[in-house]
């Protein structure tokens, strides 16, 4: 699959690429109406002050970037670190690589905003650092492989969720930044912080505080915005740095507070067709 992927996109000229895409979105959000209740539920939860009209016109949007990335992930076998490079432009790699040089390894944390999988592959090759990406994997075997395969490409290590802490231990003289897309929801049972994030109780992974704490690696956000259709532009923000904050997963809380921001700003380039809320009802 991945090889069929690398020859069949590389023929194909980015403007048909996008193209494609619009049928695509058109299809998900007018025909199939692939998850419209919850994408608008999503919407209308978090921005209660927004007219239906807006509203809609974020969800239209949504589903434009939603194929958009689908479509740029396939790209990736295809992808040179030139194109990327072009594609995916980082304002202030300095800042993270500051502490990096000092052999000091550091946390970044990012969401689902615009392509996370392009996020990944620029990260990894811009520095002879290492970059260990945590991931959770697909019960699909051979997705899981698949998707490996793509994150890996240009350097990345690929960690489970569940050999974190092993991992940490493993490679802990070796300078490098711990990646993880951090907005997912935690399961039910697992759920050990809440706040309020988009109008609404929200459960947050605490994985990365504990681990800043145990190793006193500083925290780092890195937001991803569109500049043009298939073109990006990221930029790190400390978060923290040790000696951290006493308050019990306060760096959760930045963290939410700076995604929070980013969704703000762009709120169409989120990925709110999950259910992000399903264990509300947990809080009450």
């Amino acid at each position: 699959m991945y090889s069929i992927l690398k020859v069949v996109f590389y023929f194909i000229p980015n403007s048909l690429i996008y193209l494609f895409s619009d049928f695509l979105s058109f299809v998900l959000y007018h025909i199939i109406k692939y998850r419209r209740k919850v994408v608008f539920q999503n919407l209308q939860n978090s921005f209660p002050q927004k007219e239906v009209h807006e509203l809609n016109l974020i969800s239209r949007k949504f589903y434009s970037n939603l194929t958009d990335t689908i479509l740029e992930t396939l790209l990736i076998p295809s992808l040179t670190k030139d194109q990327l490079n072009k594609k995916v432009i980082q304002k202030n790699i300095e800042l993270p690589l500051e502490y990096l040089r000092k052999g000091q390894s550091i946390i970044v944390l990012t969401g689902h905003q615009c392509n996370w999988e392009w996020l990944l592959l620029s990260s990894s090759m811009l520095s002879e650092y290492s970059v260990d990406a945590i991931y959770r994997p697909l019960k699909n075997k051979s997705s899981d492989l698949f998707f490996l395969k793509m994150r890996s490409k240009f350097g990345a290590n690929l960690i489970p969720m569940k050999d974190t802490l092993r991992s940490i231990i493993k490679r802990k003289d070796i300078t490098r930044g711990i990646a993880m897309v951090a907005d997912q929801t935690p399961p039910g049972g697992e759920i050990q912080y809440w706040t309020k994030f988009l109008n609404q109780d929200t459960p947050f992974f605490v994985g990365a505080d504990k681990i800043a704490r145990n190793t006193s690696f500083p925290v780092f956000y890195l937001s991803m915005k569109r500049i043009k259709r298939g073109f990006y532009e990221t930029k790190y923000e400390l978060l923290a740095e040790p000696p951290f904050p006493e308050e019990k997963f306060s760096l959760v809380e930045k963290y939410a507070k700076a995604l929070e921001k980013t969704i703000i700003e762009s709120p169409s380039d989120w990925l709110w067709s999950h259910k992000r809320w399903k264990n509300v009802w947990l809080k009450s």
